[in-house]
């Protein structure tokens, strides 16, 4: 980081912080202390709320939240920010000692108002320790319906309650807007994002379209994710340090080991792979199978007629304890064509085949 290259952190100079009336000893350099404190992502102490509130705007940014030590709530963070009384808008920096092996040890002044870059270096740096669950989709074979998946399986965790991003990463993708006629809402697209360096969370978050809850990074006309792997790697950590689920509409591209497109799995908490039910299908579900699950938890969904025999079948086949079924709704392409997104139809087999995966996310996540 160029904040630990350009300022000096100091222990000596810049002391722990205290809080009035409080008898609570703060963590010193050998990890001691008296007694323990709730630990979140960044803390600050002090009493000035010009800098309090400049520190929170930077933190949103950032996409971590600022939790403010008192004598009521006492708390540390992975990242401290102490109050300097000696400057206006003046502060101490420090990573709390349990965090050293990860982060520099030490003390830094910091003005919150000249010194944002380092600011928000300082608070990406945390926010990237800190993500919700990322669940890719993807299909063994084209025409397994991986992008309407993608898109109900968002939408029915956001109608929970949680916060949700929905990520097009197929390159050649039209959009997945065009699924719920959502082309000319305003917001940014992959295009747009292209050359803008560090994506900071809160900002992109903020940025994106929104439907049904849910916030969409998709492909226009002007292009999808840029070929590599290195924007689509920024969007989901920064997507995912923000949203209790991040949602990947993946490309058939990523199972190949020497595809730029693969080191996206490794974000994936889950992978739901679709294959179709016919003899082909299955063969290619298992090659795909057999490639997915040497690096992450794959749960197989099987597209098409869903009886139990047939899911067991394909259970055995693949040597899985069991396959959820996504049964295909009749007229899904007319409904399209004519303004139905995924999940309006709410009442149907496959609306709660849609429900039945998401209550098992759900529970991945407990």
């Amino acid at each position: 980081m160029t904040t630990h290259e350009t300022r000096t952190w100091n222990n000596a100079k810049y002391p722990p912080p205290e809080i009035e009336g409080d008898d609570t000893q703060y963590a010193g350099r050998d990890g001691a202390m008296g007694k323990v404190r709730e630990l979140v992502s960044v803390a600050y102490f002090g009493a000035d709320e010009n800098t309090f509130t400049e520190v929170q705007r930077l933190a949103e940014l950032a996409g971590v939240k600022v939790e403010r030590a008192t004598v009521s709530r006492r708390v540390r963070g992975v990242l401290n920010f102490s109050q300097d009384p000696q400057v206006e808008h003046g502060v101490i920096a420090y990573f709390d000692p349990d965090f050293v092996p990860y982060f520099r040890s030490g003390r830094v002044p910091l003005d919150v108002k000249r010194d944002t870059a380092e600011v928000l270096e300082l608070l990406v740096a945390v926010g990237a320790t800190v993500r919700g669950k990322v669940v890719g989709v993807v299909g063994a074979q084209g025409g397994v319906g991986s992008t309407t998946l993608s898109i109900w399986l968002a939408r029915e965790l956001a109608n929970l309650g949680r916060s949700v991003a929905l990520i097009d990463m197929c390159p050649e993708s039209a959009g997945l807007d065009m699924y719920y006629s959502g082309v000319d809402t305003p917001g940014n697209r992959w295009a747009d994002l292209t050359g803008q360096g560090e994506l900071l969370s809160g900002r992109l978050n903020d940025s994106l379209p929104e439907w049904k809850k849910v916030r969409v990074l998709s492909a226009d006309d002007r292009g999808g994710v840029p070929s590599g792997a290195e924007l689509g790697v920024k969007a989901i950590s920064a997507l995912s340090q923000v949203n209790q689920f991040t949602v990947l509409d993946l490309p058939q591209s990523c199972k190949a080991a020497t595809s730029p497109e693969h080191s996206w799995l490794a974000w994936c908490d889950v992978v739901l792979m679709l294959c179709r039910t016919d003899e082909l299908g299955i063969v290619q579900g298992q090659l795909a199978f057999d490639a997915l699950r040497k690096e992450n938890s794959v749960h197989v969904v099987a597209f098409g007629k869903g009886s139990k025999g047939m899911l067991a079948h394909i259970a055995t086949r693949l040597g899985v304890p069991e396959v959820h079924p996504f049964r295909h709704q009749r007229g899904i392409t007319n409904d399209l064509a004519r303004g139905l997104a995924p999940g309006d139809r709410a009442k149907t087999r496959c609306a709660s085949d849609v429900r039945a995966l998401v209550k098992r996310i759900v529970e991945i996540e407990a």
